[in-house]
């Protein structure tokens, strides 16, 4: 297609402003972004021995501060900027297929063997797992209760209750003990590593899992469920423990990895997190999946209430859920434990070895003019309300377009607006989530749903 029509259809896409009767994902693409995709590459955004890198022609800053307010269904909006513009260090932004990971049966014996080492292999037993899983909490209720009474804080009376409490948890799981009937001995694995799904153990019932859904190896009766909030990686041991989980998966895996945040167990909030043993470190890393050097973050979009959506006509289909490829690593006192590999993804081909990219300005001008459109607000007794949301990363990244007719995704870059939706820790420090106010196609500037792929 010849540049002067991509140039036409990028004047049509940002002329466009939809209207708020008009269908909450603004700009779908109907075609026109396989238009654009199938345009000739360009050059390098930051070829070798120049000194232009790509945030530069972008026309990025480092930063943007800014505060916009208006009116949005339900009540006022305000829109607080204060947010580090994320570039990544690359010279070309292809745009990708992306599918399911496969794993051959060779890759999933090296796998498997990398974890539970050489064999013999055995059926996952899961009355065992059980058992250790009610003698785990078991033992940390009764080191809890210990606590408590060693405690120079709380009144007899107080610590009497306190203990009452956790005597009446501990008790049961001290009944589900009596109550289980554990199948021994170990029972051989008699499956293949060319099953579609490969559950398999060891002789201490550790666990390796590889499925399409998830790829997971965890030791039995360690409950890695309950970990406090992530946060950004702040201290020398953070980061430590953040190498040593990329350096763990590196040597299993061929996808690069960045961590992304992390939390430590002990940290969590509530009595699952205190029941963990305190003289042991334990860190819960993410990480996230990086193709061509450009991280792809398993967002979601925030619209604000959704029976103000309803009560706007508004009935989003969200019932296909879209792919969110996340990895966590668990380290205990430095050493991965145990780690979950949600819908793993593998690159299938390149669409476009090098797309062009709207400026940054017109990014924000998208931004500024759809904001408004796709947040909604519940009025309160019937008054209209207000809410302010604080933008605190924008970042180029990959996130998944959903491919017409196909079962594979577009990996195509976009530029997040992600809030601050944290919680405030003891500490000071804010946790987060991928939590999107709007994300924007980097390529025509329509507006994505995280939560649909289009």
């Amino acid at each position: 297609m010849k540049r002067i029509l991509v140039c036409c259809l990028l004047f049509f896409l940002l002329a466009c402003v939809p209207t708020p009767e008009e269908e909450i994902v603004a700009n779908k693409a109907e075609g026109r972004l396989e238009d654009l995709i199938d345009t000739d590459a360009v050059a390098a955004y930051a070829p070798e021995n120049e000194a232009r890198s790509l945030r530069s022609r972008l026309g990025a800053p480092d930063r943007v501060t800014e505060t916009l307010t208006d009116h949005v269904f339900g009540g006022t909006l305000h829109i607080d900027i204060d947010a580090e513009v994320e570039i990544p260090d690359v010279s070309a932004i292809p745009v990708c297929s992306i599918g399911e990971k496969q794993l051959s049966a060779e890759e999933k014996e090296r796998l498997v063997r990398s974890v539970l080492g050489e064999g013999p292999y055995y059926a996952f037993n899961r009355s065992i797992y059980e058992r250790d899983v009610y003698r785990q909490y078991i033992e940390r209720y009764q080191i809890l209760i210990e606590e408590i009474w060693s405690s120079p804080n709380g009144t007899q009376e107080e610590k009497q209750s306190w203990v009452n409490d956790m005597e009446a948890e501990r008790n049961q799981f001290v009944r589900a003990l009596q109550k289980l009937t554990v199948d021994e001995p170990m029972q051989p694995w008699t499956g293949s590593f060319a099953d579609e799904t490969v559950s398999v153990a060891d002789m201490q019932n550790n666990q390796a899992v590889i499925h399409s859904d998830v790829i997971l190896y965890a030791p039995s009766g360690v409950d890695t469920e309950s970990y406090a909030m992530q946060h950004p990686i702040r201290t020398d041991e953070e980061r430590q423990a953040a190498k040593k989980a990329m350096t763990y998966l590196s040597d299993r895996f061929d996808t690069p990895l960045v961590p992304m945040s992390i939390s430590r167990i002990e940290d969590a909030d509530g009595y699952d997190g205190r029941l963990y043993d305190q003289s042991h470190t334990t860190y819960v890393v993410e990480l996230l999946p990086v193709y061509n050097g450009i991280a792809c973050f398993p967002g979601t979009t925030e619209h604000g209430s959704d029976t103000a959506m309803q009560a706007a006509g508004y009935e989003p289909d969200y019932t296909k859920a879209l792919p969110k490829e996340r990895i966590l690593a668990y380290l205990k006192d430095g050493e991965v434990v145990s780690f979950e590999w949600h819908s793993p993804m593998t690159l299938l081909g390149t669409e476009n070895e090098n797309v062009t990219l709207l400026p940054f300005a017109k990014i924000m001008e998208q931004f500024r003019s759809h904001i408004f459109l796709n947040y909604y607000l519940d009025k309160l007794d019937g008054k209209e309300s207000e809410l302010t949301l604080r933008i605190r990363a924008i970042r180029l990244c990959y996130a998944l377009i959903r491919k017409p007719d196909s079962g594979a995704y577009y990996l195509m870059p976009v530029w997040d607006f992600a809030m601050d939706a944290a919680w405030l820790g003891e500490d000071g420090a804010w946790s987060h989530e991928t939590v999107c106010a709007l994300s924007i196609n980097a390529v025509d500037g329509s507006v994505i749903d995280r939560n649909l792929g289009y």
